[in-house]
């Protein structure tokens, strides 16, 4: 009789799983570039030593991101460093006082791990700052999860690598300007 319940019991588990294999269907078995687009809002929390610094200083604030699905993206953001916005006179801001003229380009791993290379332009166009981040692709490619790993900083043309601690998590917007979702 035992054998028998157990019997019906793990057959009726294995005809519930097969039922609800369906739902797992609609994530993405393998990731790309493709997977990676549209827009993206972003929250930033972090740390930098500047150069010739002995401290920390903090760094909080908000971006979005516009990735083109074909490894390409555009970005603006606004961070705040210890209390002040993170901007000087070469920092090129939009009307709205976050900076602009950042770009760069995105590789997504088949496993929906990635990286991608921000470059930082000032407002004359010359290379202000180059942002290496590794990333993670969840929730279908819905939630993206990144940490930098690298800051290059290019004060007056001279490379300097700033070490840092910063992580930002990003949540994809719905369709916008006719965007499919």
């Amino acid at each position: 009789m035992k054998t028998k319940l157990f019997s019906i019991a793990a057959a009726l588990s294995f005809l519930l799983f097969l039922s609800a294999a369906p739902a797992f269907a609609q994530f993405p078995t393998t990731c790309s570039n493709a997977l990676l687009q549209g827009n993206y809002g972003f929250t930033v929390d972090g740390k930098i030593i500047p150069p010739g610094g002995s401290a920390f200083v903090a760094q909080q604030g908000v971006a979005l991101q516009h990735f083109d699905g074909e490894g390409h993206f555009t970005a603006v953001d606004f961070i705040m460093t210890n209390g002040a916005p993170a901007i000087n006179v070469s920092t090129a801001v939009n009307g709205d006082g976050f900076r602009s003229n950042e770009n760069g380009t995105y590789t997504v791993n088949p496993d929906c791990t990635g990286s991608m290379m921000l470059n930082q332009d000032t407002k004359f166009l010359t290379l202000a700052s180059t942002i290496q981040i590794k990333f993670v692709l969840v929730k279908g490619g819905k939630e993206i999860r990144e940490v930098v790993t690298s800051v290059t900083a290019f004060p007056l043309g001279v490379k300097t690598n700033i070490p840092a601690t910063i992580l930002a998590n990003g949540k994809k917007l719905g369709p916008l300007n006719g965007e499919m979702d």
